[in-house]
């Protein structure tokens, strides 16, 4: 089935893709959206200390995250930085040390980061991603630059969307939906139009979604109608990126269907991409279901997605859950929870609701 290929590409996302609060590094293909894979120059990461008599669950998550910085596995270093976005106090030295990543993946996190928080004080080092061998990181170079108000000339971007290369047209995409500036949208919706000749179906389609969404996060939502379309998508990594994304936007008309996915028989990447959308439409319906699971789950790109939801859930079940991730067996999956624990939850299970 499809889904087996949407957790392949989870796996290698930013974990906070799932939860939404960045759609940066891979968001359009899984490990393929880097060509370069540099080799880990870090030792492999020891896990975290289980959960020692007083430490508080933003603490355990702290350690974990700091742990996972130094991951032989490239992806959790990068995803250690997006997690980092909590901690004011943690990110800056963190992203600095991306910049400075072997592989594609984390200086491209690193400065995507330092644009999305505005962190002007590593703006001037940005400047050497320019020149970066990888077309997606020199586009969050660029980002970063223009997000910190630095002088640089952004006009690569267009180039970068009209391109072949499937990770890039969505990284660039993405990237410009960050910015702000509306006057972008009709060079997005020009790039929506151009096909991927060379790219498969699924790809294609979930790089079209992002150029759609980041034109709706500039504030025209006639491209919502490109995100419902994804919804009722054959593919099934294609349904989850649409219905992740929908939730993002706010689209409270798709509520219904993603009911419906929470309460049919679909994958369970699927589902608790519905719980997700719905937990930020302000629906707590799919704690339940979150919760099981998670903790029924062999898979660890399930259970990860899953560890990441619950922190959209303001519940007691929901961090008990959360702490229970941050002795996974799975680097990932700690890591999930842990940017879970430091998340701003959206809303409140009906169950939690109903005992106030």
């Amino acid at each position: 089935m499809n889904h087996h290929a949407a957790s392949s590409h989870a796996a290698r996302r930013l974990l906070t893709l799932a939860a939404g609060a960045m759609a940066l590094t891979l968001v359009s293909g899984g490990s393929e959206a880097f060509a370069a894979d540099a080799p880990a120059t870090q030792p492999a990461a020891k896990p975290a200390a289980a959960s020692a008599a007083g430490a508080t669950l933003r603490d355990r998550a702290v350690q974990q995250i700091l742990t996972s910085s130094r991951s032989a596995d490239a992806f959790l270093r990068a995803n250690s930085i997006e997690a980092a976005g909590a901690l004011t106090d943690r990110v800056v030295p963190l992203a600095q040390l991306g910049l400075e990543d072997p592989h594609p993946a984390v200086r491209f996190a690193a400065a995507a980061q330092i644009g999305r928080l505005k962190l002007k004080s590593l703006a001037p080092a940005c400047r050497k991603l320019l020149d970066d061998k990888s077309d997606s990181v020199r586009a969050a170079g660029l980002f970063a630059l223009r997000a910190c108000g630095q002088e640089v000339d952004i006009s690569p971007l267009a180039a970068m969307l009209t391109g072949q290369d499937p990770s890039t047209r969505g990284n660039a995409a993405m990237l410009l939906g960050l910015l702000g500036d509306r006057s972008a949208i009709p060079m997005l919706k020009d790039t929506a139009r151009v096909p991927l000749y060379k790219t498969n179906p699924a790809t294609s389609a979930i790089v079209r979604i992002q150029v759609a969404e980041a034109v709706v996060r500039l504030g025209d939502d006639e491209s919502l109608s490109a995100l419902r379309a994804g919804l009722y998508s054959s593919l099934d990594e294609v349904r989850v990126t649409a219905v992740q994304m929908l939730g993002r936007a706010g689209d409270k008309r798709m509520s219904r269907p993603m009911f419906d996915i929470l309460s049919q028989q679909n994958p369970p990447e699927l589902q608790l991409a519905a719980a997700e959308g719905l937990a930020r439409l302000g629906e707590g319906d799919g704690l339940p279901l979150v919760l099981r699971i998670g903790s029924e789950s062999s898979a660890e790109t399930v259970r990860a997605q899953a560890a990441m939801t619950l922190g959209l859930f303001k519940d007691a079940d929901a961090r008990a859950a959360i702490a229970r991730f941050l002795d996974d067996p799975s680097e990932q999956v700690r890591l999930a929870a842990a940017a879970a624990a430091l998340q701003t939850p959206v809303t409140t299970s009906r169950t939690a609701a109903a005992l106030k």
